[in-house]
């Protein structure tokens, strides 16, 4: 083989090669051939001859757009969305659970005092309507304004102004308000005899 083609083959093929290998690194996008497609000058040229062309400038992605891209790009996207409401939904009942386990410790300490019988309100009524205006009031501070109400309802009306004169004002005017509603009306009474027959 004479010199002239050895010397070709020599130096064609690596040129060949290497062109190659370009080309394939251009087009895996590992080298930047959008960005020297849009720029002018011979770089441009060659890459518009090798059919790359530039990067089209971005639009601006609406909001359902991008969730769109997101979940093209995270295929749990869905499923994480799932687990967040679930998530919530939990927060939510533990929440309530917490609350109405308060209100059972609240309960628990402070019990609901026992119904009061009528019968027993006249009796200590007409008791306190014997007794004289200073001790009644110095009881009456000590008991829960719904059963002072109760209690001053059954008695005398100069007895009460006596000891509403004698209370604290800002009690005497809370009293005042109670007295002035309409008595609560007792629950009625079961028929559970009637029902056992």
């Amino acid at each position: 083989m004479p010199k002239i083609i050895k010397l070709g083959m020599f130096l064609l093929i690596p040129i060949v090669l290497a062109s190659a290998i370009g080309y394939g690194l251009l087009k895996m996008n590992i080298l930047p051939g959008h960005k020297w497609a849009a720029e002018k000058g011979p770089m441009g040229v060659a890459m518009k001859l090798l059919k790359i062309k530039p990067l089209a400038k971005k639009k601006v992605e609406t909001a359902s757009a991008q969730q769109a891209a997101t979940q093209a790009e995270d295929p749990l996207a869905a499923e994480k969305q799932a687990l967040n409401a679930e998530k919530q939904a939990f927060n939510l009942e533990k929440s309530n659970w917490e609350a109405q386990q308060q209100q059972q410790q609240q309960a628990a300490l402070h019990p609901a005092a026992p119904p009061v019988d009528p019968a027993q309100i006249s009796r200590l009524a007409e008791i306190y309507g014997n007794m004289d205006s200073a001790t009644i009031i110095k009881i009456f501070n000590k008991l829960p304004p719904e059963e002072v109400v109760d209690l001053l309802r059954q008695m005398g009306s100069r007895k009460v102004a006596h000891v509403l004169a004698g209370m604290d004002p800002v009690k005497a005017a809370t009293l005042t308000q109670q007295l002035s509603q309409a008595p609560p009306t007792p629950p009625a009474a079961s028929t559970d005899a009637t029902s056992m027959q």
